[in-house]
């Protein structure tokens, strides 16, 4: 329900879903995220954008979980030692976002010394679903498959596994 539930309101949109099981509200930014906890706070919420890095510092995670896409932002919320679930993501061929495969060392190690952040899920995002020819999402598929396979054999799991973008829901 991000872009203030892309014109329709977000807190209209939020009032419609709220009927609905979903495990989170999906949300671009912070400011969406309080506007929507103000009047759901129970609601999870899964906050997709990036943030400033100083920002985490006064945040409220709270009922939040957070899409983390890079080194830094991984490194300033275990620095912070809050609670915080986090959603991890993977560029896997968007090339816009995300953590790359040589990055799964470093995550492993900073997860595993950080015990009070919650990784949730891990994800990544379809580049060219809607090409008819499959070659390149399937590629994405393996790499992702690939991540998944190193955390299985560390002993990783995650509740939430996601991969796609609106074309992909079509495949």
């Amino acid at each position: 329900i991000k872009s203030d539930g892309y014109g329709h309101g977000l807190v209209q949109m939020a009032t419609l879903l709220q009927k609905f099981e979903t495990p989170y509200f999906a949300m671009d930014s912070y400011f969406e995220a309080i506007t929507v906890r103000k009047h759901f706070p129970d609601q999870k919420i899964l906050l997709l954008g990036e943030n400033a890095l100083e920002n985490f510092a006064h945040m409220d995670f709270r009922n939040i979980t957070f899409a983390i896409a890079n080194k830094e932002s991984l490194k300033v919320i275990a620095d912070l030692g809050r609670k915080i679930s986090i959603h991890l993501k993977f560029n896997t061929g968007m090339n816009r976002q995300g953590f790359q495969k040589k990055d799964l060392p470093f995550l492993l190690s900073l997860l595993k010394k950080s015990p009070h952040i919650k990784s949730e899920g891990i994800f990544s995002h379809f580049a060219d679903a809607d090409n008819p020819d499959n070659t390149f999402t399937n590629q994405q598929e393996r790499i992702f498959g690939e991540i998944l396979d190193f955390f299985a054999q560390e002993g990783v799991s995650f509740l939430f596994t996601h991969l796609g973008n609106s074309a992909g829901a079509l495949k």
